[in-house]
């Protein structure tokens, strides 16, 4: 039979979050782990995801900006890395 074992989470550690605008809708998925009081991630536990989709309409005004921003700023990147600013 197998041993019962028991874990106390204390907080989450946050992980990847991936973006997809789709139309006017923008899904959003992020990865997280458990973790313990020392700030440990307790490897036991799985990760686990949150996830939503809506219209960007909707978001926060601030949230629309900076996501706009980043947007615009990885477009320049990308530019930048091929030689075609």
């Amino acid at each position: 039979m197998a041993t019962q074992k028991t874990w106390t989470a204390t907080d989450i550690k946050i992980g990847t979050i991936k973006l997809g605008l789709i139309g006017a809708s923008l899904n959003v998925i992020q990865g997280y782990a458990f973790v313990d009081g020392s700030g440990d991630v307790i490897e036991e536990l799985p990760g686990r995801t949150v996830s939503f989709s809506m219209l960007f309409s909707e978001l926060p005004a601030n949230i629309q900006y900076a996501l706009t921003d980043i947007n615009n700023f990885m477009y320049q990147m990308a530019l930048a890395k091929e030689d075609m600013e």
